[in-house]
């Protein structure tokens, strides 16, 4: 369904022209119907078989929505620490309704401030939510805080996405710099019609 949107809650701009949303802000009906429509999307599995994770890493899924990345993730890596932070309380509501709150936390927090500590996460991933962020280069700095050295953030977004988004892995690949990340490689996984474009790059050890 197309559409064109745009709205602020929590300091996480929500501005949608593209199919991954139905019209209107994200109320319970319309964060049902993401659910439903995109709770299986396979760039989930794709992003997850290029993470490397160690089986006692701590993952941390920023703009994790219903949480459907986060329950894979511990269904294949069950030590994992697993996080979501999300701005948007529809969302987080249907994420906890999910989801087993003893094996993944749950944050209501905006992307540019995480409540995590410094050096706290080995991993830190944005799929397909860094377009919507308020302020992408605030999120990517916040990642890199939270990562111990020598940690990985991810950023995975649907070639669709870039599409009706304006986005391009070039400038993935400058907030990534900006946010003092190094060593930074792209590359893309796809399954049917779905492209998953993904770039990562690492803090300095």
């Amino acid at each position: 369904m197309a559409h064109s949107h745009t709205h602020q809650h929590h300091g996480l701009v929500h501005s949608h022209d593209h199919h991954h949303g139905p019209a209107g802000d994200w109320t319970e009906n319309t964060a049902e119907w993401y659910a439903e429509k995109f709770g299986d999307w396979p760039s989930q599995a794709l992003l997850l078989q290029h993470l490397e994770l160690a089986e006692d890493a701590t993952l941390v899924d920023v703009g994790c929505g219903t949480g459907a990345f986060l329950r894979l993730a511990k269904e294949r890596h069950p030590a994992v620490t697993a996080i979501g932070v999300d701005g948007t309380k529809a969302m987080l509501a249907l994420a906890r309704a999910q989801t087993d709150t003893d094996a993944v936390r749950l944050v209501d927090a905006d992307a540019g401030a995480l409540p995590l500590d410094d050096a706290s996460a080995d991993v830190v991933v944005f799929l397909n939510t860094l377009h919507h962020v308020h302020d992408p280069k605030a999120a990517m700095c916040e990642a890199a805080r939270v990562l111990r050295p020598g940690g990985r953030v991810y950023v995975g977004t649907d070639e669709d996405v870039y599409d009706m988004s304006g986005w391009t892995n070039g400038r993935v690949r400058d907030l990534l710099t900006a946010g003092g990340l190094r060593r930074i490689r792209q590359t893309s996984a796809h399954e049917g019609d779905v492209v998953l474009n993904l770039l990562y790059g690492h803090k300095r050890g």
